[in-house]
């Protein structure tokens, strides 16, 4: 997953420990910065921010997870998420995004039904569920709104019969998708009791590789994204982080004997995100109307549904 499901990790750890999630996720930056966060989070986290930048994006629901197992009050479960949601993403949608998928883990970890998930989400956060992949998938766009990600992402759990085929669905969906199967996952892991072990272990597997390179102070992965930059040289581009600048930068041997080529920055659409990124932000996000839905958006639905 992305950035945010990342930081889902480090929420559990703030949860467990009563550390404060500003501290916790600032410091579990500091020790992976190249994870794949979205810009503005790596921007937030990188100048040691303490306040919330008012998004409505989707990482708030990302990682939002670990929530429905610290808790055993639905009522709690949603004071949380918002809590867990208000230090970045302060917005209304954002939180309503943490606190819808927080309460799907919990009514699926706690015995609730397809149904029971899918009435609970309509009627508190007014979420359209009553779409089929089928007639999503043709005027689906990549949207990184809690409001135009998240229900689309319980939709493909709805539609699930197990773990991966919940993640299939996501994926399929043609989105944001990791952070979809992110949001679908976890419901689908809770709801089915668990990962199959042929998909955890592979991943927990290179999870341990990821930990001992961080460890070593390499790079976890070559970052691709223009917020990310990269040298292209494997194990020597060793990532050497600059808290007064806006990204991480590689070390000047590195740097030098890098051809020119490799250090002109492409352009590209404007908004539009390069792999493992999110969009290039414009104005700040608290200026900015948030997008409806996009699922029921041409056939002319209630705005936010």
């Amino acid at each position: 997953t992305g950035g945010a499901g990342f930081i889902g990790s480090h929420l559990a750890d703030a949860l467990l420990t009563g550390r404060g999630y500003v501290d916790a996720f600032h410091d579990y930056f500091r020790a992976y910065p190249d994870a794949g966060y979205g810009q503005t989070f790596w921007l937030w986290a990188s100048e040691g921010r303490r306040t919330p930048y008012g998004s409505w994006g989707n990482g708030s629901a990302m990682r939002a997870s670990p929530v429905a197992y610290a808790f055993d009050a639905l009522d709690d479960v949603l004071a949380a998420a918002a809590a867990t949601a208000a230090v970045t993403h302060d917005h209304p949608h954002g939180i309503a995004g943490a606190q819808a998928v927080a309460a799907a883990v919990f009514l699926a970890r706690t015995g609730g039904t397809k149904d029971d998930i899918r009435r609970f989400l309509a009627g508190r956060f007014d979420y359209y569920l009553d779409d089929t992949l089928d007639q999503i998938r043709p005027t689906y766009q990549f949207d990184v709104s809690c409001q135009g990600s998240v229900p689309q992402a319980v939709v493909a759990f709805l539609e699930s019969t197990g773990f991966e085929t919940a993640v299939r669905n996501a994926v399929s969906l043609g989105g944001d998708a990791d952070t979809q199967a992110c949001v679908a996952g976890a419901i689908a892991e809770a709801f089915y009791g668990g990962v199959p072990a042929e998909i955890a272990g592979p991943v927990l597997a290179r999870g341990a590789v990821r930990d001992r390179q961080a460890d070593d102070g390499r790079p976890l992965c070559r970052p691709r994204c223009r917020g990310h930059g990269s040298t292209g040289f494997g194990e020597e581009g060793r990532w050497r982080f600059d808290s007064s600048r806006s990204r991480p930068r590689p070390s000047s041997a590195v740097r030098d004997a890098a051809p020119t080529r490799s250090r002109r920055r492409k352009s590209g659409p404007p908004g539009r995100p390069r792999r493992n990124c999110s969009p290039t932000p414009g104005p700040t996000a608290s200026t900015r109307s948030p997008p409806s839905a996009r699922a029921r958006s041409r056939r002319s639905s209630p705005p936010g549904r």
